[in-house]
């Protein structure tokens, strides 16, 4: 296990950023050559090594959600890991390095490292190097008691509109302020979504709209697939508001009200009153939408993931997750509603379909051997994307499942994960690949 945890560190020092993990593609792909392995590699960057004769197949993504440093400065304190400083990328980089101590000791097996998981499942989706094992497993899951046998869906909506600008001539019946969230706590846009984590883009226009702001710029968020984190604003707001409601919000750390210098000129910029920005704002959709009370989770939500101006233009980015083909054409019809009722084009990126593994011998298999080693397994689903609806399409023979650690508030600077569930998975997956070898 102090192997698998070295293999973290030595991995998470290189950069591996969705988009931008080329560098840890190039450190994968020698360490497995080197330890005798046959490599094949794709044009998406997905990467498969084969030990021996397989039987089995472990795959997971190398790519990770990038906030704060990067790449993450590892620290353990007690039984955690995290980074110092940001996001840590034990999702999926510790089930990364459980891989490569597999192949350290050249146990047989394919071994499945996909790119750009967190940005679409994009390495998936193109996946070339195909595994021909009749078991896949994947091991993104996010608690070490669970077998997931099926996730959600999810589609990307990118919303824009250009909007009119007014000079506002009487400047001195307004003050100019700069509206900042930047200490929200962030995290996963699907397994935190019902954990009522303030969102910065909706929390600055509430306080905008309390305070009957007029907008002159905003901007916020950070990815599709997280919560976000920081929003910023400059707006006017009429000069008779009462300043003390200001020093009264200011002085709790999740907002920092900064008024800006007096106006030199009498004129000043704001987006049209008419346009209605910060009502069409305060609507958008955000959220859990629908929660399956039988099986305790999310089934339906979306997360107001981005939102800028620019060059007279309105940009908004929704990622939206259901956990079934109906559901999800549920809350597109919505999505596409509200753009058509506030007057938005609308286009979508990186759909893939909900999973759900209709098959009995693997699920079984894994909850006999995490009997063995003392866990009590429990067959679950999730609201987030896994890769596996995607690898079996690729694999169509192959049955899948998905396994993993304790990793707690993924997708943010809070991530950290448990170093005795590390043990625990450890022993399990050289319980799996005695079995199956």
């Amino acid at each position: 296990m102090q192997n698998l945890i070295k293999l973290f560190k030595e991995f998470s020092a290189f950069e591996h950023a969705s988009e931008n993990a080329k560098k840890a593609l190039e450190f994968l792909t020698d360490f497995c050559r080197k330890r005798g392995a046959k490599i094949a590699v794709d044009s998406a960057g997905n990467l498969l090594a084969t030990i021996g004769e397989a039987k089995v197949c472990l795959q997971a993504h190398y790519d990770m959600v990038s906030i704060g440093d990067h790449p993450p400065k590892i620290v353990i304190e007690n039984d955690w890991i995290r980074a110092a400083n940001g996001a840590l990328g034990a999702d999926n980089g510790i089930a990364v390095a459980a891989m490569l101590d597999l192949i350290e000791r050249e146990v047989a097996g394919e071994y499945l490292f996909t790119n750009d998981e967190e940005i679409g499942l994009l390495g998936a989706s193109k996946l070339e190097v195909i595994p021909k094992s009749k078991y896949i497993i994947n091991l993104d899951g996010e608690n070490d008691s669970e077998i997931i046998v099926g996730c959600a869906g999810g589609a990307e909506y990118y919303l824009n509109k250009k909007i009119k600008y007014e000079l506002i001539k009487d400047a001195k019946n307004y003050k100019p302020f700069k509206i900042s969230a930047k200490n929200c706590a962030g995290g996963h846009s699907g397994v935190d979504i019902h954990k009522d984590i303030e969102n910065a883009i909706l929390k600055v226009v509430e306080l905008a709209k309390t305070h009957g702001a007029t907008v002159s710029m905003i901007a916020g968020g950070e990815r599709i697939n997280s919560i976000a984190k920081h929003c910023e604003a400059i707006v006017l707001i009429p000069a008779k508001k009462s300043v003390k409601s200001f020093d009264e919000i200011s002085k709790n750390p999740l907002y920092n009200f900064t008024e800006m210098s007096p106006l030199e000129s009498v004129d000043f910029n704001v987006i049209a009153e008419d346009e209605k920005l910060l009502d069409i704002l305060t609507i958008a959709p955000h959220g859990v939408f629908s929660f399956d009370g039988e099986k305790h989770i999310v089934s339906q939500s979306n997360n107001f993931a981005k939102i800028s101006v620019k060059n007279g233009e309105l940009n908004i980015v929704f990622f939206a997750r259901a956990n079934s083909r109906y559901l999800m054409q549920k809350i597109d019809q919505k999505i596409r509603a509200f753009a058509s009722v506030c007057g938005f084009e609308i286009s979508e990126k990186n759909r893939y379909a909900a999973w759900e593994n209709k098959d009995n011998f693997l699920v079984e298999k894994i909850s006999d051997l995490m009997r063995k080693i003392g866990q009590k397994p429990k067959i679950n689903i999730m609201h987030a994307g896994l890769e596996c609806g995607v690898l079996k399409n690729k694999s169509p023979q192959a049955e899948i499942v998905s396994i993993g650690m304790q990793i707690e508030s993924p997708h943010s600077a809070n991530e950290r994960v448990y170093i005795p569930s590390i043990e625990k998975f450890h022993k399990l997956l050289n319980e799996i690949t005695q079995e199956f070898n």
